[in-house]
């Protein structure tokens, strides 16, 4: 793979910060180079990783609308600081030094010049407010807060990031959160005296190389890395994944990447809330995911195909059962000799890239009859969830960064529920799909950065879902939280049984890059379903981010 390097140290076995799932820099990425995607969803800001992106920008020398490079201003560590016009009209440097935002998106930093070790403090602002004004509804959110950031040469990457909100939520999220007694995404919340929700939302993670071998050539030959934190995780490279999700609130976990030649392997342990209840000391009550996943990469032919297996598990202490705890054994047959106690799950995954398109899919078996599947297919006991999608990357002559996504999501009901606590879920919300089992759902989404405008960005989404819901009294399989030995039914369930719902989501995001780590975006959001829980919403909003 190329490097490409404007300036600074380069190396080839670094560890670099992950860039988070469903942000600006990966659709800046996807749009670059399909090939760039992994399914661990574990990219990084590296030279390595992002060279396709260095080259699809090309090289800039300055911070203008015509030869604006977004990776290279928003990766100093390796390519260079400097200082626009803006950051030395404020004046840091009698305040701060040499050290004092060295860098548009670095507030204070120190590093060394001939080694990749760094230090980073840096402000973080997540602000949006919309007004409620004919037809549309009033939205706010303002998070203010701090991300530190490290890199120990090529052992060791250290991130954290804390931000406090108060929002005015939507009210699709408003519904959500009367229903299930949380907002997406977010643990703990409070409503303070204005009458705005109030929350924390904290990351945090250390990355670790353990093991690694490259050839005289530097090509990677084998290596192994651990990382342990309090975040999410997203497996698949689609927008939804129906194996692990990033929808859910943050967990403490800890995660182990295996490379060798073709072969990928991933563990991964997290905490989980149970279901709200608390123990002795007031803590809420625990239980755990144990997870891997295996796969072999064909390049040649542009194909990966993974296996992945899952449990979630309980027991009355609160502690996690070490016999999952073994890095590579088939959980099912432990399971099975724990006498069957625990909720597990097998998937299988796919991707093929050819050129400009991407296809991928994901299949979930959490529980499947072969003998029932033909002659009994809506049986309550085939319970499993699919995905397909497509990938294409528009031509490089009008776009910096441009692509299309379509998707297809469908899960059949009581998928992911158990009879126990073991529900596939963390503080009572899917560690799958927000929509949890008994759905079909269509989603195209699509971003693009003009070669003539690399400043500018537009990013859309629109989604339309299918989905029963339970009544008070009969499961029809359309929450996870509920004992699938209580279906309704009869023994049969037939997808979208129960309350009927159909809803529509669209969204528009145009944003402008003020400054290297400072977008400001004009939104447009729209929400109706129609059946069960009818509701409409839209609002329009301005945003900035920092950081």
């Amino acid at each position: 793979m190329g490097i490409v390097c404007a300036a600074g140290p380069v190396m080839l076995g670094a560890q670099y910060r992950f860039i988070p799932v469903h942000s600006e820099m990966e659709d800046r990425l996807i749009g670059a180079s399909l090939s760039q995607l992994e399914s661990f969803r574990q990219n990084r800001q590296s030279p390595e990783r992002l060279s396709a992106l260095r080259l699809a920008e090309g090289l800039d020398t300055g911070f203008n609308a015509r030869r604006y490079a977004y990776f290279t201003w928003s990766n100093p560590e390796y390519s260079g600081y400097r200082k626009t016009k803006f950051v030395r009209g404020l004046g840091m440097k009698r305040l701060l030094g040499e050290r004092g935002w060295a860098h548009p998106n670095r507030f204070y930093v120190w590093k060394q010049e001939n080694a990749g070790d760094y230090f980073a403090i840096n402000p973080v602002i997540d602000g949006v407010y919309g007004p409620k004004a004919a037809g549309f509804d009033e939205v706010l959110l303002n998070g203010r807060g701090a991300e530190v950031m490290a890199q120990m040469g090529d052992d060791a990457t250290l991130y954290s990031k804390v931000l406090d909100y108060q929002a005015v939520l939507p009210a699709d999220v408003q519904q959500y959160q009367r229903n299930r007694g949380q907002i997406p995404g977010v643990g703990m919340h409070t409503t303070n005296f204005v009458g705005f929700t109030d929350y924390f939302l904290a990351t945090g993670y250390m990355d670790v190389k353990l093991l690694e071998r490259r050839d005289t050539g530097q090509q990677l030959r084998y290596n192994i890395r651990a990382t342990m934190g309090y975040d999410r995780q997203h497996i698949g490279v689609g927008y939804r994944s129906l194996i692990l999700s990033n929808v859910a609130p943050p967990s403490l976990f800890l995660q182990v990447l295996y490379r060798l030649g073709p072969f990928r392997y991933q563990n991964i342990f997290k905490e989980l809330i149970r279901d709200g209840s608390v123990d002795s000391s007031l803590a809420y009550n625990k239980k755990y995911l144990a997870m891997h996943r295996g796969s072999l990469v064909f390049e040649k032919l542009g194909l990966e195909v993974g296996f992945s297996e899952s449990i979630v598990q309980t027991r009355p202490d609160n502690r996690l059962d070490w016999s999952y705890f073994n890095p590579i054994i088939f959980y099912r047959a432990v399971e099975r000799d724990l006498g069957s106690p625990d909720n597990a799950m097998i998937a299988f995954d796919a991707k093929w890239q050819q050129g400009r398109w991407m296809a991928y899919g994901q299949l979930v078996l959490d529980e499947f009859h072969v003998s029932k599947a033909f002659t009994q297919p809506e049986s309550t006991v085939n319970k499993f969830a699919q995905q397909l999608g497509v990938y294409y990357r528009l031509g490089s002559k009008h776009w910096n960064s441009a692509y299309l996504n379509l998707e297809y999501n469908r899960v059949r009901p009581h998928t992911y529920s158990h009879y126990s606590a073991n529900h596939y879920t963390h503080r009572r919300q899917s560690l799958a799909h927000p929509l949890e089992s008994n759905f079909r759902e269509l989603v195209l989404r699509g971003f693009l950065v003009p070669r003539a405008l690399p400043r500018w960005s537009l990013r859309f989404l629109g989604l339309v879902a299918w989905k029963g819901y339970n009544s008070r009294n009969e499961n029809f399989g359309g929450d996870i939280l509920g004992n699938y030995q209580t279906a309704a039914g009869g023994g049969n369930s037939v997808m979208l049984s129960g309350l009927f719902q159909r809803r529509f989501m669209g969204e528009f995001d145009l944003g402008y890059a003020l400054q290297p780590g400072m977008t400001v975006a004009l939104r447009w959001y729209r929400y109706a379903a129609e059946g069960y829980q009818a509701l409409g919403s839209s609002a329009v909003s301005l945003g900035l981010r920092w950081n």
